[in-house]
């Protein structure tokens, strides 16, 4: 009997047309061989969520930032202080209003962050540690929304305006109401902005201009000459910086990379699809950080109900979820901060603080679903009949005890290319050490348009490496 390999999915890709392309990998990540492999590529577990702090609130994390070694989040209406253990305290002072994610940064002793309001709020603790509003104590604020530490000063994106103002040097509070300066090669209001490489990029509705230090005695920051790009941003918090270059959101709802100061596209059609059916991306939020060598950069639509992760590594995407099955939802994850040597996540919807581990598989103690759907199986009009499938795990990584001690793989089949699915069903991954256990299904019955979907909820790793089929061709 004629022995067929399934097509794995590269990356996420789910078109509105199912049979074209319903290729998904979530919580899952692609990897590509370097040097010899049995397989070309592999499709791995991605880490999971740690316990890490909880804060003195069941609202969510609104941001994160380190200062002089020590890592901050707001929560609710409250800055926090946490300590490498985990402890959380609630700093005192004024409550800082709105609901949506902070824009923070700081320098050595001085933490300021921005909300979606205008409102601006700093922290020193060498001073009165406590949270001070900027504007009462100094009459030159003015409503900001974004603020970023570009060469130790406070850069201030002003509110519905074309214009930033600037701190003085090393005093993040300390306000000239002349030093400001508005990005105005296009008369486009700013959305967002971010410190990179020793540049100031600011991202209009719809151009983007960069800026640098020139040093000049009146004000400091110049634009680059060539430095205007002719694309804008969609989202306040839609910007991220990694692997050497920018990220962002596109007021087109693409998604780029810098590649000097071009805009190169790197999200994919059926992302492309999914977001111009979002009725709102303004409430984007994106983030980078490394995970077992590959550099994510996450963008994550809470009013979308989707989160999709870019590997610069591969040019690859994946989605991020939380919870299982029907069940699943959103990831949780709503901001992120490197401290203490680790990769910390926000929760969005409580206060509760996680460390990215590569070898934890639940977020938090909860299940953590491994999900991958192949690309469709097409052979013209040909029916095919299939008689058995394997897929090649990188089996016998049972736990010693408890849920994972036998853990299970899940199948489910489309017949239809991927519009609906048929009856789960599950087969042992294998027990500890049981390397060379097959997962194999028999009689999976026949289509035209096969798409198989594989999931694992218990707390195991999980690395695919190939499946292959038992197939007859029959008749149309």
């Amino acid at each position: 009997m004629p022995r067929i390999q399934i097509p794995l999915p590269i990356q996420t890709s789910e078109s509105d047309v199912r049979p074209w392309s319903q290729q998904a990998v979530v919580n899952a990540y692609v990897e590509a061989a370097e040097g010899g492999a049995i397989t070309q590529a592999r499709i791995s577990r991605t880490g999971g969520l740690k316990a890490f702090s909880t804060l003195g609130t069941s609202l969510g994390v609104r941001g994160m930032q380190t200062m002089a070694g020590i890592l901050y989040a707001v929560a609710g209406d409250k800055l926090y202080k946490v300590a490498r253990d985990g402890t959380a305290t609630a700093l005192t002072g004024k409550s800082i209003l709105g609901n949506t994610p902070v824009s923070m940064a700081a320098n050595r002793n001085q933490l300021v962050f921005c909300t979606d309001t205008g409102d601006g709020y700093i922290y020193e603790p060498d001073g009165n540690a406590k949270v001070e509003r900027i504007l009462d104590n100094d009459p030159d604020w003015l409503p900001a929304t974004r603020v970023v530490n570009f060469d130790d000063r406070a850069v201030y994106m002003r509110k519905t305006s074309e214009e930033y103002f600037i701190s003085a040097l090393a005093n993040f509070d300390a306000l000239d109401a002349l030093e400001f300066a508005s990005a105005e090669k296009h008369p486009d209001l700013l959305v967002s902005m971010i410190a990179d490489h020793g540049e100031l990029w600011l991202f209009g509705e719809e151009t983007t201009e960069v800026w640098f230090n020139s040093g000049a005695a009146d004000f400091p920051f110049a634009r680059i000459d060539g430095g205007v790009i002719e694309r804008g941003c969609g989202a306040r918090m839609g910007v991220a910086k990694e692997d050497n270059t920018v990220f962002w959101l596109g007021e087109d709802r693409t998604i780029y990379r810098a590649n000097g100061y071009e805009p190169q596209r790197i999200s994919t059609h059926a992302i492309e699809a999914d977001l111009q059916d979002m009725a709102v991306v303004s409430d984007c939020i994106a983030w980078a950080w490394s995970e077992n060598g590959h550099k994510f950069i996450a963008f994550v639509f809470p009013s979308g109900n989707k989160a999709y992760v870019f590997d610069a590594a591969t040019g690859r995407w994946h989605e991020r979820k939380t919870g299982i099955g029907s069940d699943a939802v959103l990831w949780r994850a709503g901001c992120q901060m490197e401290a203490y040597g680790k990769v910390m996540i926000g929760d969005r919807t409580t206060g509760a603080i996680y460390e990215v581990d590569r070898n934890t598989y639940t977020e938090a103690g909860q299940p953590m679903e491994y999900a991958v759907t192949t690309l469709p199986l097409y052979q013209g009009e040909e029916r095919l009949f299939f008689a058995g499938l394997d897929a090649n795990f990188d089996g016998g990584q049972g736990l010693l005890t408890g849920q994972g001690s036998d853990p299970q793989v899940m199948l489910t089949v489309s017949r239809d290319g991927g519009y609906t699915f048929g009856t789960e069903l599950t087969r042992s991954l294998g027990e500890r050490g049981k390397y060379k256990d097959r997962v194999r299904w028999n009689r999976l019955g026949q289509g035209r348009e096969m798409v198989f979907r594989l999931r694992v909820t218990d707390p195991v790793p999980v690395t695919l490496l190939d499946m292959r089929a038992d197939v007859e061709r029959g008749a149309a």
